[in-house]
């Protein structure tokens, strides 16, 4: 496998979901894209590189400057902002794996694992927090082509609770791609 063999590219649009574990929040979702960039190592592993952004929607307890509104019955307030997450993607071939290597394949099923760094702007684009993030993916693709293909993408991705300003939670970021 030469260093230019079997490399892609991906481009992917869909929704997200920021969710924050036990608390009693209401979330929203917000449109998404993610970028990647990427190599088979073998038939069977390979990694990617991408940016993904999104905005982010949900309700938090802390009053403070940026959160709008009123207070729902939860004393919740809303708080939006952008989110871009650069991450490494470590992707595993279960399809082929288990079934043995097959050119003529159409149909590829990938978990994986990743992790980067999560960037939250506020929507006047003023920095506001940058964790660590990291999760888990599981990839399907179908071969069109010889070279085209595409692809359903569900990501969670998690990292501390002072991203959303709240330590006592744990938010994570469900993803579904489409490209």
């Amino acid at each position: 496998n030469r260093i230019f063999d079997n490399l892609f590219v991906s481009v992917g649009g869909g929704v997200n979901l920021l969710g924050e574990g036990k608390s009693k929040t209401e979330v929203g979702t917000r449109f998404g894209l993610d970028i990647n960039f990427g190599k088979w190592y073998s038939p069977y592993f390979g990694n990617r590189i991408g940016i993904m952004g999104t905005e982010l929607n949900a309700m938090v307890k802390e009053v403070r400057h940026r959160l709008t509104g009123e207070p729902d019955q939860f004393g919740n307030y809303s708080f939006e902002s952008k989110f871009y997450y650069a991450h490494a993607d470590f992707l595993w071939n279960a399809t082929n794996t288990i079934g043995g290597y097959k050119r003529e394949r159409v149909w590829n099923v990938s978990p994986y694992g990743h992790f980067g760094v999560a960037q939250g702007f506020y929507m006047d684009g003023t920095t506001y927090k940058r964790e660590y993030a990291y999760g888990i993916g599981l990839l399907n693709s179908v071969k069109l082509l010889d070279r085209a293909s595409i692809f359903a993408d569900v990501r969670v991705t998690t990292m501390s609770g002072r991203f959303v300003r709240n330590p006592n939670v744990l938010p994570f970021i469900t993803t579904v791609l489409f490209g």
